[in-house]
């Protein structure tokens, strides 16, 4: 059995990454967790202060910068599942956070999928994130959404 774990550094993935390492441990499940830099980071079309395409130095900058967070964050994550009792396997991949989990899910037969819950807005239409509710819409396995 192998469970799979959507891992963002937030107060709700370190939640979800406890959740599944605790049942991993009592089920003898693998566990991995992936740490997706998404296309905001990387994609030099992408400009939020709108002065236009971002230089190719900035976009390789933040690039560097956001897998260097990434792989700290999979360290700590690996340090809490081994303080659970569990070994934790970690990958770092770009692009989509949606399609990258999915994807992962399938080519490596994981049985089920564990992603954290973040609500920013009370409105009932946002009760998932556009993360989780991606996942969940669509995974072809089990998909646990954790609070």
């Amino acid at each position: 059995m192998a469970y799979l774990i959507g891992f963002d550094g937030s107060e709700e993935s370190y939640r979800t990454l406890e959740y599944a390492a605790d049942l991993a441990t009592d089920t003898g499940a693998s566990l991995v967790a992936i740490h997706v830099v998404g296309p905001a980071v990387f994609d030099t079309d992408h400009d939020s202060t709108s002065f236009g395409r971002l230089p190719e130095r900035i976009a390789r900058d933040r690039l560097k910068a956001a897998k260097q967070r990434g792989e700290q964050m999979l360290e700590d994550a690996a340090d809490v599942a081994r303080d659970r009792g569990t070994h934790l396997d970690t990958q770092l991949v770009y692009g989509d956070p949606v399609e990258q989990l999915l994807t992962f899910a399938d080519d490596h037969d994981i049985d089920a999928i564990f992603v954290g819950h973040r609500s920013r807005e009370d409105r009932p239409e946002r009760f998932l994130g556009s993360v989780a509710k991606g996942i969940a819409e669509r995974a072809n396995v089990p998909t646990t959404v954790v609070r």
